[in-house]
This record gives C-alpha cells, structure tokens and sequence, in this order.
C-alpha cells in the first residue's frame, strides 16, 4: 500500500491539488493510506484509510516509527522529506520555490520560516528517493540551493482545471487569479491599472482576493476613484470558469512561483499571458507580453503593448501529468 503524506498541508493551492491527487488515486483504485493535518478533518471523509494528526515533526515521526513495515512505498506531499528512512522507494513532491530561493519574501519572520524549514529540509534529503516538481524552473532551485542531482529530480506538473464552457466571441477583461501575498504583485498591479486611468485607459481587471487587509483598503479606495477593478474574493470553479471566458488575458505580477496554476488555467481557458519577466514563466509558456513586476510603470506598458494588438498569442509549454506521476510511484 502507498502512503501519501500531506501532514504539513492544510489550505490554499497544495490543499487543492491534494484533493484532485487524492480524487485520481481514487478514481485508478490505488491502495493508498493517508496522513493528512488534523485541520482538514472532514475533507477526505471518502478515503477508506486516513489517519488525522497535528502537523508537528513529533507527530509525524511518531506515525513513521509506528508503520516503518506497513508500507510499500511513500509519497510526502507537502515539500518536507521523511523523518525516517525506511526501505521503500520514497517520493517528496516539492513545489514551494519561496522556501529555497528566499529573495521573495519581504516579511523578515517569514523569511526566517523559510529558512528554518529549508534547513531541515536539507537534514533529511537524504531520507529520498526521487524529488518530483512541477516545472524545470524549482528543480533547478532545488539543485541549486539543495545540491539535488538532476538525476534524482523529475518533472511532473499536475492540476485540476475549471470546467471551462464553450469559447465566447468577445473578450474583453484581465484577470489575475491568486490570494493576495506580498511576492504576488497586487500591489504593484494596483498601482499599474491606477496609471492606466489616470491616461484614459481604463480595462476591466478581475481579482479572488479575500485577504489583504491594506490591500483591500487600497484597492476601495482606487476603485471609488474610478479604477476599473473587480475583485470577487473566494470564487467557486463555475465562477471561475466564467471570469476566465470574458478575459482576453491574465496578467500576472508574481515575483516568483513554483509553478503559476493560475497561468496554466488562463491559457488552458483560451487567454494570452501577460507576466512577469522571470524563469517560472517561460518555464510554462511563451507570453504574449512580459514585464518587470516590481514597475507598476512597466506592468501598464506591457498592457498598452498588448492593447495594440501586435502581440503574439501565448504558446502553452507544460501539461498534465498527473498519472504518468501516479504510474512512477506505484511502479517503482
């Protein structure tokens, strides 16, 4: 039987993706045992073997040394290698690129986090296996920042997308679907779309931010002024899927990710990508426009560009890979 171990996931994207792992593994009729956070309990109400604990290293080692012989092989979802080693192939399914790199975060206490947590990260690396990440831009981070050989490393992105309904005629938004973090850009794309009024450029932009405190007061503020913003807070996938058909392009202002699923549902949606000048974008696609995400000036230019119509369409680079991923760790 396979352990999937997501004890140190509980919300947001990686809580999205566990769910669709954990819906495929089902729907493959996998034998799997689940660890999951204590905070998720309910969620997985379908999976015939979970085990809820605290996300606490004692409780995680607890459960290893408790099972060391039961297990065919582990997959630990969730960045942080096995506590144990044990003598099955194990997998780390890796996809915070902030933990390695550090540069993003501006918030010192996070920073600190990170580097906490990149640290045991490196005690127990050599407790894996195989790393797998979802684009070549985080493994050449973790190579780099973990010397992590090439060999050891695998790509497998994988994502559940929205049900997308039939193609409109006219698109006429922006949209940029993400909560609101300091290394995501809201700020300077705020910023940005305030200098496209001020010269009469005023384009329909969709935010999902339901955090954010100053920035939402911001945001108030600039769209009481005239902005043209729409920020619809948390959105249901049907939801989603709408905003997606009435937008022409995402415009995405992230310093850095590990992976960017909102550009993937974007292109996947028929939208060009307008984005940040940086590796884990053109490791998904070829965009239309880019800029630099710290410029609200160059974030506007780019859209004027675009505006003009000269603009390339955006080329999709990755795919779905979820069950050649599925196939390598119950086949090892």
């Amino acid at each position: 039987m396979l352990l999937v171990d997501s004890l140190y996931v509980n919300y947001g994207g990686a809580l999205s993706l566990l769910r669709y792992l954990v819906e495929r593994l089902q729907e493959r009729n996998v034998a799997f045992f689940l660890l999951a956070d204590a905070r998720c309990k309910g969620i997985f109400e379908k999976v015939p073997f979970v085990e809820y604990r605290e996300a606490k290293l004692s409780e995680r080692r607890s459960f290893y040394l408790d099972h060391k012989d039961d297990f065919s092989s582990v997959f630990c979802f969730g960045n942080v290698p096995s506590p144990v080693k044990l003598n099955v192939p194990i997998y780390v399914y890796f996809h915070n690129i902030n933990m390695l790199t550090l540069a993003n975060c501006r918030d010192w206490k996070q920073k600190v986090m990170f580097w906490l947590k990149r640290t045991y990260i490196s005690l127990y690396r050599k407790n894996t296996d195989k790393w797998f990440v979802q684009t070549s831009n985080t493994a050449n981070s973790l190579e780099h920042s973990l010397g992590i050989s090439k060999e050891r490393i695998k790509l497998f992105p994988f994502y559940k997308l929205p049900p997308f309904e039939n193609d409109v005629s006219v698109r006429t938004d922006y949209i940029f679907v993400g909560e609101y973090s300091g290394s995501k850009g809201h700020d300077e794309l705020l910023e940005a779309w305030k200098l496209l009024h001020q010269r009469g450029i005023d384009l329909a932009l969709h935010l999902t931010v339901s955090l954010g405190g100053k920035f939402k007061e911001e945001l108030e503020k600039a769209v009481s002024n005239g902005v043209k913003i729409i920020n619809h807070g948390y959105v249901s996938m049907e939801e989603l899927s709408k905003l997606y058909m009435q937008s022409k392009a995402t415009v995405y202002p992230s310093y850095d990710e590990s992976f960017g699923l909102g550009l993937v549902e974007a292109m996947e949606a028929g939208c060009d990508v307008v984005a940040s000048n940086r590796d884990f974008v053109y490791a998904i696609c070829k965009p239309s426009e880019v800029f630099d995400p710290q410029s609200p000036e160059s974030i506007a230019g780019a859209i004027i560009r675009y505006e003009s119509g000269k603009c390339q369409r955006t080329i999709q680079v990755v795919h779905n890979k979820i069950d050649e991923m599925i196939d390598e760790i119950c086949n090892e």
